[in-house]
This record gives structure tokens, sequence and C-alpha cells, in this order.
């Protein structure tokens, strides 16, 4: 492939990718606990070339260069802070101030949130917007017996009749954006988020009963990077329409 319609191929995706997720920033921008993610784009993979020898230079310095390959999406970086919580009055939202995610278990196994939106199922059983259970830290659901609790700072869970039902338990990771979305804001473990640390609250963290984590979507911040992917993304398709009548033109000296 041409060089110049390579680059503006790579940057065309490049802008896309960044494009979906400011976009999707923007989506969730009511969703509670919803963690921004920030695109960070870099230099594509570069190709190292034989310096050209030029007559009357004994030495070529550098003696390899660097051709690059364009723009590419290198990474996506979620902020998992959250935004300010907010006040729901029910009794089973929570708010995680602080580190630490909830464990829950889901059908096809653990996974993590910092999604609080909590209920109690038919049974008794604190249960997530989905449906699955809230973890305690003995490795077993939470069982409230019914909506009216009381859940103290460090996720101790006190049933209307004054019963002691578990102690909600929380995650740590030593690299919390390496955890993979699976969706409905969900996590689970990925290959560098390191291995769950699964107990009580980490120092510094509290759950605030009758309280939701607002979005963490910076609405102007996200607002600009979709602007500045859609300047790019022009760009990049001006960039390979010159790159092809370029290409048209040199056929037609052959």
């Amino acid at each position: 492939m041409d060089l110049g319609l390579g680059e503006a191929a790579q940057g065309l995706d490049a802008a896309q990718g960044s494009l979906s997720v400011w976009a999707n920033d923007l989506a969730n921008s009511q969703t509670a606990a919803f963690p921004q993610a920030i695109p960070i784009e870099g230099e594509g993979l570069e190709t190292p070339l034989a310096a050209p020898v030029w007559p009357g230079v004994a030495r070529q310095t550098p003696a390899l260069l660097d051709l690059g390959s364009g723009a590419a999406l290198v990474a996506t970086q979620e902020t998992f802070a959250g935004g300010a919580p907010e006040e729901t009055g029910v009794s089973t939202d929570l708010a995680l101030e602080g580190a630490g995610f909830f464990v829950v278990k889901t059908p096809a196994g653990r996974a993590y949130t910092r999604d609080g939106s909590f209920s109690v199922d038919g049974e008794g059983r604190l249960v997530t917007s989905s449906g699955d259970f809230v973890l305690g830290t003995n490795g077993q659901p939470i069982r409230a017996g019914s909506s009216t609790v009381t859940i103290a700072p460090d996720g101790t869970v006190t049933t209307s009749d004054g019963k002691t039902a578990g102690r909600i338990a929380l995650a740590t990771f030593p690299n919390p954006q390496g955890l993979v979305a699976a969706g409905n804001g969900l996590y689970v473990q990925g290959p560098d988020s390191g291995p769950a640390r699964i107990g009580t609250s980490p120092a510094g963290t509290r759950m605030l009963q009758g309280m939701l984590a607002s979005s963490g979507t910076d609405v102007a911040q996200a607002l600009t990077g979709v602007i500045d992917a859609a300047q790019s993304f022009d760009l990049n398709v001006k960039s390979l329409g010159q790159s092809s009548r370029l290409l048209s033109w040199a056929a037609g000296l052959t």
C-alpha cells in the first residue's frame, strides 16, 4: 500500500476509535458511577530503514531511519473515581467514597462494579440492578431480608430487626485500569489488572447509604474530545483523497 494512503487510513482508524470513546462518555453522562474513559493516541509501529548513501558523505548518522505509520489509538484509560455522591433516599443504594469495587456473583462468575444501585430480591438477597448477587466478606450473598436495612460506612448490613446480615465485601486491584468491561457497569479481572484482593473496606474508603455516585463524565472535556476527533477524521479523509489523486496522476505519467 502507498505510504500516504496507509498513514491516512491509520489516522482514520485512530480518530474513529477516539470518537467512539468520547461519544460513549457523553452517552453515559447520567449513568451512576460511570467511569469516564480517556482515549490515548500515539504513534503507530515504526519501520527501520537504512539511511541513504549520499555522494561524498562517508558516514551516515544515524545509520537507520525510523519510518512511521501514522497515529494509532494505543490505549483507553478509565477513571474509576466517579462523580460526586447524590442522595436518592433508597436505603439499599450505596455510593463508594474511595478506592475499591463491590463484588458480585453473576451467571458467568465473579465480577466487580462501583455502581451501588442495589435492591432486595424476592428471597431477601441484596442484588444489583441486573439481579446479580452482592457478596459479603464470607463470599456469600448478603441476606438483607427486606429493603429496610441499615448499612454502615464499613459495609456492615443490619436488618430491620437489628440482626447483622453480613458485611459487604470490596475488592481492590494493583492496576484497576487493567480490568475488562463486561457490560452493565460490571468489570472482570484482566491480564493487566493483577489479582483481586477481596475483603473489608480499604483504608480511606466508605460506603454512603442512600446515595449513588454520579457519572464521572466531564461533559465539557468529552464534547471537546468529540470535536477534536471529528476534525482529525475530516483531515485524514482529505489526506486520503489527496494521496489517491497523486497516485492517479503518477499512474498517468507511466
